[in-house]
């Protein structure tokens, strides 16, 4: 038994890691990528989707990269350190980081983005501050690389989410950033604090790709498990003009047949729990008969309620009911309708 627990959450943790895998190589592809600026980022929002592309700097990193503080910084997309992690703290990671140049400005200066898959959209906490601390590890990251204490010429940071699975809230997509409020008289200076944006883009779990807006349709279509490979193909490349890297359909190929294996693993276990299950009720019925039989032989000798709980050492009120629906049957008393409608009883 402690082999068979042991390969299933083995098999469960190694189906787990696959699935993640899929989902990061699929949201870091560049036309994805460009898709989710579109709708997440005002900076993109009246770019088509090939300016946006252009915009996207170098490889997008997919994880690991650590978001913890330490030894040394984000480097291998962002031109910051990668290894970044607190001795005794646990390891985090990003999933995807990438830099995109601003559009159509003079200064093309870096936005820092970050693109995080989550399946479970209520993990029991509340994402938005894990993603406010995301945006704060890459702008402190930004130090002695590319700012510095002189000029806290800070890059803006995204922390985009894809949340999926999700029910109460799903097709939505909400920002949260820093704004002024005025507490006391009107100032009217002009001081840069848009620096840091946490999105939120939530999925619907039953996969329904005609639903929400073009980015929901996008994405729950180009991460469905459900949706065969080629009609994926069909509507990322045909609707939404995505080209179909060999990258991008291996890793849409491979969530579908994870989740077939998923399934074929949840019904093999499904069978071994009701074989289980099965053997622990047959068990128990053969025990309840055997004090049904029992009964009845001390019922058919006159013997009292009383008489016979203490001679079977059982509850005076288990045989108490042995008898009252024992009587329904007499003469010919019934052992196994008896077993039945007792059994019924506890359903």
């Amino acid at each position: 038994m402690m082999d068979t627990f042991l390969k299933a959450s083995l098999d469960s943790a190694n189906d787990k890691a696959k699935y993640n895998e899929n989902v990061k190589m699929i949201l870091s592809d560049r036309s994805i990528l460009a898709w989710i600026l579109k709708y997440s980022a005002e900076e993109y929002r009246e770019c088509s989707i090939d300016e946006i592309r252009s915009c996207i700097e170098g490889t997008p990193q997919v994880a690991p990269v650590s978001v913890m503080p330490g030894s040394t910084q984000l480097d291998k997309i962002l031109g910051l350190n990668t290894e970044n992690e607190i001795p005794n703290e646990g390891k985090v990671t990003f999933d995807i980081v990438f830099y995109a140049l601003r559009p159509k400005t003079r200064a093309r200066t870096q936005i820092f983005i970050n693109v995080e898959g989550q399946k479970d959209g209520s993990p029991g906490y509340d994402l938005v501050p894990r993603g406010i601390f995301y945006c704060a590890r890459i702008i402190s990251s930004q130090m002695n690389a590319v700012i510095s204490a002189e000029d806290y010429a800070v890059r803006k940071v995204y922390s985009i989410w894809i949340c999926m699975e999700e029910t109460r809230y799903a097709n939505t997509i909400r920002e949260y950033r820093i704004c002024p409020r005025d507490i006391y008289g009107r100032y009217r200076g002009r001081e840069r604090y848009d620096l840091l944006s946490v999105v939120m883009i939530r999925l619907p779990k039953n996969e329904d790709a005609a639903a929400g807006n073009a980015l929901h349709r996008v994405l729950t279509t180009a991460l469905s498990s459900r949706m065969p490979p080629e009609r994926k193909e069909e509507i990322l490349e045909g609707t939404y003009g995505i080209p179909m890297s060999y990258e991008l359909k291996e890793a849409a190929a491979k969530m579908c047949n994870l989740a077939d294996l998923v399934e074929e693993r949840g019904i093999e276990k499904g069978i071994e729990k009701g074989i289980e299950q099965g053997i622990a009720q047959g068990i128990e019925r053969g025990t309840e008969l055997k004090v049904i039989q029992l009964v009845l032989k001390k019922m058919q000798k006159c013997y009292t309620v009383a008489q016979i709980a203490e001679a079977l050492e059982e509850p005076e009120e288990k045989i108490s009911r042995i008898a009252e629906v024992a009587q329904k049957y007499a003469p010919g008393y019934d052992e196994r309708q008896i077993l039945k409608e007792l059994m019924q009883e506890k359903i």
